[in-house]
């Protein structure tokens, strides 16, 4: 998703300068080490999710869900320099600290990155299958 954005104006114009920014992304999110849509846990253990973003710009919006609600995440996001001049954002979340994870069993683990420019969103979801012991 590309959109265009007014250059600031301290910059100067003429035949042969112009300032063009571009909105991109985030195209992608991804639920790290997650490559079906059942992820298997054990009762009495821990899992830490991570979910990655694209490149992103300007940087993405970013949340965990369980079941279409908001799920807070255990830190502030990661941020490192992504492709076009944009963002990539990594967020954590950790099952099983505080909540026995049988609570969590058949719902939706869900990572939503959006672009708070373009309103462009994107998600990546997991569905929890606990064996209790």
């Amino acid at each position: 998703m590309f959109s265009y954005a007014v250059c600031p104006l301290w910059l100067t114009y003429d035949a042969n300068n112009f300032c063009l920014q571009i909105t991109v992304g985030p195209s992608f999110v991804h639920i790290r080490d997650v490559n079906t849509n059942v992820t298997t846990l054990i009762e009495g253990t821990t899992r830490q999710f991570q979910c990655r973003t694209s490149s992103s710009n300007p940087r993405s919006h970013i949340v965990w869900k369980l079941n279409g609600q908001i799920f807070p995440a255990d830190i502030d996001p990661f941020e490192e320099p992504g492709e076009y001049s944009g963002t990539i954002v990594q967020l954590s979340k950790t099952l099983g600290l505080g909540k026995p994870l049988k609570e969590y069993h058949t719902k939706i683990l869900s990572c939503e990155a959006s672009n708070p420019e373009t309103g462009h969103i994107v998600t990546d979801s997991t569905q929890l299958n606990i064996i209790c012991s």
